[in-house]
């Protein structure tokens, strides 16, 4: 149930928020006229690397990282925060014990800007929240999903469900 699921929102989603709505994809508009907003949840791992970006701005752009740090902290006061959990920091450390997700753990030494990649921590926190994540970037937790079973993947952008908020939590 679309109205009870609780949903953890990735970076490439929340960063949408940033944009005026009528720049925002209409997809995304459209799936969040359907979700009620205390459904909506920011992960550790997201919060990480939107306020990572901010930092990095205020070195060339002090202007628009003050105006995205106060649209944050707006965002932060209606949306709850899911911390990393103990059990999310175990889920966490198996991911990166796997081989075949390497790729997102370790960056590529030709990256501009290598930084923290907060995949597999996003994933880790949907696993111990229950929480179907919400992303536009599907291969990457699809990837994740073949080794960890996400409770749910959607990407509102580009198209509907990947995989269906199956064992999601309810909020009731």
């Amino acid at each position: 149930n679309i109205k009870n699921t609780r949903y953890l929102l990735d970076t490439s989603i929340i960063s949408e928020f940033a944009k005026d709505s009528c720049e925002q994809h209409a997809g995304l508009r459209n799936w969040l006229t359907r979700v009620p907003e205390h459904t909506l949840h920011v992960p550790y791992g997201a919060a990480l690397e939107i306020q990572r970006g901010i930092v990095q701005l205020r070195r060339i752009n002090p202007s628009k990282a003050y105006h995205l740090d106060l649209w944050f902290d707006d965002l932060q006061s209606k949306l709850p925060f899911i911390p990393m959990t103990l059990e999310a920091a175990r889920i966490h450390a198996e991911m990166t014990s796997e081989s075949a997700l390497k790729n997102l753990w370790i960056n590529d030494p030709r990256t501009k800007t290598p930084g923290p990649r907060q995949t597999l921590a996003i994933a880790a926190t949907a696993i111990a929240s229950g929480s179907c994540l919400v992303t536009r970037n599907t291969s990457d937790f699809a990837q994740i999903d073949r080794h960890f079973s996400l409770p749910g993947l959607i990407n509102p952008i580009d198209h509907e469900p990947s995989t269906s908020p199956h064992s999601a939590i309810t909020i009731h």
